[in-house]
Parts: C-alpha cells; structure tokens; sequence
C-alpha cells in the first residue's frame, strides 16, 4: 500500500494518480463503492456518478453505505441503486470485488458499519477525497486538498475518457456534488476551473435550475417547524461571534420532523450579521448519539473543534457525533473549545 505521505495534494499532481486508476479499473470485475455516514450532496453526488460511470465501462459495481439517503437528494436518478448496509449479503458482496472505491472521507471510521467489512477486504482499495491529512490506508489516493469537492476531482478522473463517457446522470450527479459542497458556489474554492467545469456537465446535460430546485427549494412541512423551533431559541456568545442552535427529541416529536428536515439549517445560523461561526446541535428521537454541525466564515476553523468531539471536516464547514451525552453537555463543550478561537 501506498504510505500516506506519498499522497497527492494538488491538481497537477493527480495525472499519474488518474493513469493509475485508469490501468486498476482495465482488470476490474467487481466493485463497491461507499462514502460518509451522514452522506451530503458530495458524497451521494460522487457515488453516484462512480456508479453510472463504471456501469459505462461494463465493471459491475454497487453501492453500499451505512447512513439514510437526505430526503432532498432522493430525487436523483439512480438513487434507488444505493444499498444501505444491510449485513451478510452486502458483506459477502464486498468480500467477491476487487476492487472498493471510496469517495469524501480520509477516515475509516467515517464509513460508519460498513467500515468493518471494507477493512478486511483484501481488494484493492482507491480513496477519492478533498479532505487533508488522511488516516485511511489505500492504494491508491486520488486526493486534492484545493479542490472545492470530490465531485470536481472526479470529473477530472472522468472528464480524461471520451466524452460518451459522461452522461446526462453523471452530468447531474455531479453539478449537484459541486454545488452543495461549495456552498451554491459562494465558497473560497469557487474559482474560474471550477465553473468551467460547471459549464461542461451544463453541457453534458445537468439542469442547473432544476437540479436547484430539488435541493434547496423543497422543503417538508416539518422542517419549516423546526427551523422556526431552532430560530426562536438561538444563542449568542463572545459579542454575538457564537450562534448556537439546538433541537432535541421534544422538537423532533412537536414538529413532527426527522433529522433530514434540519438540512441546511446550520448554513442560515453564520449568515446572521457578526455571526462568524454558526452551530446546530441536534438529538432526534430512538438516536443514542448527539448530531453536531459546525460552519465558520473568515479567519475561523470549525475543523478542530469538530475533531475534538470525535468528527472531522473543513475548515469552514465540519461535524461530528458525540455519542451517550446530552443536548446541554455538548452545547457547554463547542462553547469552551469555541472560546480560544472567537475570544481572543
């Protein structure tokens, strides 16, 4: 395997990585391909067209995951060939590829159950990722720290076969990893390559009105209650730097809503005027596990602070699961570690 300092950091480092990939996927039968517990629009995004991408080149592939799909992104075509983890039949799956590809995330553990299966496959393993300082063992690494997302990583990958290669599915699937993970394309990565490559998969048959739409204007009854839950209770700290919003299990059943309706609600919370870092701090219902998501603007990291509660992420947008605590503990703890960082 390849040792983690060898890993590829920036784009023009990602040809030999790309001709690599390209000879492993020539002898490749079988394939799984999984991503993050809590899967985002870049995660299911990216799956999603690794899928339809190797369907094109004939490698039977399947993907298996261990967290629900977020109910905005259900609408993509193809969504309905996402497994998730199921136990012995996607286990004996893993174990006839040889080939698993892993998309968004630079940590085992974030794989979530299906972590336990991949980890003792003997296939080859390929991590496609954005995130820095990666833990997990591979071998081979497709990894660029200055892109805004896996899924831009991914059409270079892609973008390198002939153009019958991406079709309108990849093309969508891939807009909406792109967008969601640079924010609606307001993030700093948001430069002219990158909506170069917007205008490509545009041309390759994404919607950029529709795809829009479907993710960020359709919104369930309950969601709108818990927002207007979340926003009647904030919480300002260090001179209003600080908001903080929590839901718990009683606001869960009220607003009769799940987890899936709080989708971005955390991106609302640092838009307030002095807000520089804006966190939601969730407990939902028959979940032993307390739900935290972070996002900062300028100067501010969210990264450490999520990774001393056990998570991970960006430097402006990060989260993590704390598991057998309360609402209340977590909130004091993001505070204290919060404190140096907005303090000073």
């Amino acid at each position: 395997m390849i040792k983690l300092n060898d890993v590829n950091n920036k784009k023009s480092d990602l040809k030999p990585s790309i001709i690599r990939f390209k000879e492993i996927i020539k002898t490749t039968r079988r394939t799984t391909i999984s991503t993050h517990i809590d899967p985002d629009g870049d995660a299911i995004g990216s799956a999603l067209a690794m899928y339809f991408f190797l369907e094109g080149l004939a490698v039977e592939s399947k993907v298996i995951i261990s967290s629900a799909i977020p109910s905005n992104l259900t609408f993509l075509t193809g969504v309905k060939k996402i497994n998730i983890y199921s136990g012995k039949q996607d286990d004996d799956f893993i174990d006839g590829c040889d080939l698993i590809i892993i998309l968004d995330l630079n940590e085992m553990s974030r794989l979530g159950s299906v972590e336990v299966p991949i980890a003792r496959s003997k296939s080859k393993k390929v991590i496609i990722d954005h995130h820095i300082e990666p833990k997990a063992p591979a071998d081979l690494y497709l990894i660029d720290t200055e892109a805004s997302s896996t899924g831009e990583i991914l059409w270079e990958l892609i973008a390198g076969y002939p153009s019958s290669a991406v079709s309108k599915e990849i093309a969508e699937s891939l807009y909406v990893a792109i967008m969601t993970d640079s924010g609606n394309f307001r993030f700093p990565r948001t430069d002219a390559d990158l909506h170069r490559t917007v205008a490509q998969l545009i041309d390759c048959g994404a919607d950029p009105v529709m795809l829009y739409e479907n993710v960020y204007n359709v919104v369930s009854l309950g969601s709108i209650r818990l927002y207007g839950m979340a926003y009647s209770g904030l919480e300002l700290y260090f001179s209003g730097k600080l908001c903080i919003a929590v839901l718990d299990e009683r606001n869960f059943i009220d607003a009769e809503a799940t987890v899936d309706d709080t989708e971005n609600l955390v991106e609302s919370l640092h838009s307030i005027a002095g807000v520089m870092m804006g966190v939601l701090i969730t407990k939902a219902p028959g979940i032993n596990e307390v739900k935290v998501s972070l996002r900062s603007k300028g100067d501010f990291s969210v990264r450490d602070i999520a990774r001393r509660l056990g998570g991970g992420g960006h430097f402006h947008a990060a989260g993590a699961r704390v598991a057998a605590t309360s609402v209340n503990e977590v909130k004091k703890m993001i505070i204290e570690l919060a404190e140096s960082i907005l303090n000073d």
